[in-house]
């Protein structure tokens, strides 16, 4: 009886080892992915942090000495309501204090927290006021 020379097919477990390795390089493809946008979205809201910091230190740069008080910047709160849900998105928070020695001058602390998914992020700035 002479050898057939028709085409085989794929056997079951050639199919299987195949899926598998399908399955893996497209759980490592999804799980880059989630990790690039995690990423890209605490550097946005990095970004977006440091412009309110540096707009409210401006501010206090541009008034004068007597005017820069904790009172003068209330906390700040940013939150998304959906439904009965509340999420903070960002809160900034100023602090100032005036210290007498060995010169006058106020300190400044920005303190800002914001959300990225299920972690809070914080950032501390920090200004001096001279008068």
């Amino acid at each position: 009886m002479a050898a057939s020379s028709a085409p085989r097919g794929v056997s079951l477990v050639e199919g299987v080892v195949a899926a598998a390795l399908l399955g893996l390089c497209a759980a490592a493809i999804i799980s880059a992915l989630s990790f690039s946008h995690f990423t890209a979205l605490r550097a946005t809201r990095m970004t977006e942090a440091l412009a309110r910091a540096t707009d409210v230190l401006e501010d206090i740069a541009a008034v004068p000495y007597t005017l820069v008080t904790t009172n003068t910047y209330p906390v700040k709160y940013v939150t998304l309501t959906n439904g009965s849900a509340v999420t903070l998105v960002y809160a900034m928070t100023t602090t100032v204090t005036e210290v007498s020695s060995p010169l006058l001058h106020k300190r400044v602390y920005l303190d800002y927290t914001w959300r990225v998914g299920s972690s809070v992020q914080h950032k501390r700035f920090f200004a001096l006021k001279m008068p």
